[in-house]
């Protein structure tokens, strides 16, 4: 993104480069990739990462925190995907408190619903079973297949178009050289958290 878009991103800018499409050309010009016809094709668009059906693995491993990538996404792609972790980080305690006696299950149900907010051609564990694989990648695709607009619409009407119960107001603050600080203020109660020192940009 940066040496191609011109925005970095680390910065939060991406120019979105990997969903762009790259010719192969031998010495001749000529394309150089197995199928002669096909002028174009995108290797660097790589499929969304889903963990659910991998989660006891992670958390049996020490994690507890997952971040669920949402810059630039939609607000019902952000409730959405939120939910339905939050859903399986909470049945993997109960089931894990019950003896773990049938195998851990995600609902199809639930995996279609996370198909339909993606806005890529599909999705995969990434990294954590497979190491360079051509599954990682889209290949004859650019990656983005849309949204459902029925699940985001059932989305909105469940988590977005409605007064929140309690509202919570909160505030960060970073500043280089600084521990990084999340305050979060409800009626009178208020409580700040403080993490790594931030570095400079």
């Amino acid at each position: 993104s940066g040496f191609l878009g011109g925005r970095s991103g680390n910065r939060g800018r991406c120019a979105g480069t990997c969903r762009l499409p790259f010719r192969i050309l031998d010495e001749d010009g000529k394309p150089a990739l197995p199928d002669g016809k096909k002028k174009e094709y995108y290797p660097l668009s790589m499929k969304d990462m889903s963990v659910l059906t991998i989660l006891p693995e992670l958390m049996d491993a020490g994690i507890d925190s997952f971040k669920i990538e949402g810059r630039m996404k939609k607000p019902e792609y952000a409730a959405g995907v939120t939910a339905i972790y939050r859903k399986y980080i909470d049945y993997f305690s109960d089931w894990d408190r019950d003896g773990r006696k049938t195998p851990w299950k995600v609902d199809e149900r639930d995996l279609e619903q996370l198909r339909s907010l993606y806005i890529r051609t599909g999705i995969g564990t990434g990294y954590y079973h497979t190491k360079n694989g051509r599954g990682l990648i889209t290949i004859d695709l650019p990656g983005y297949a849309g949204s459902d607009e029925r699940v985001l619409e059932e989305v909105r009407s469940r988590y977005l178009d409605h007064a929140p119960q309690r509202p919570v107001s909160g505030f960060c603050r970073m500043a280089a050289g600084e521990p990084a600080q999340l305050t979060l203020l409800c009626g009178g109660a208020a409580v700040t958290v403080s993490g790594q020192t931030v570095q400079p940009a």
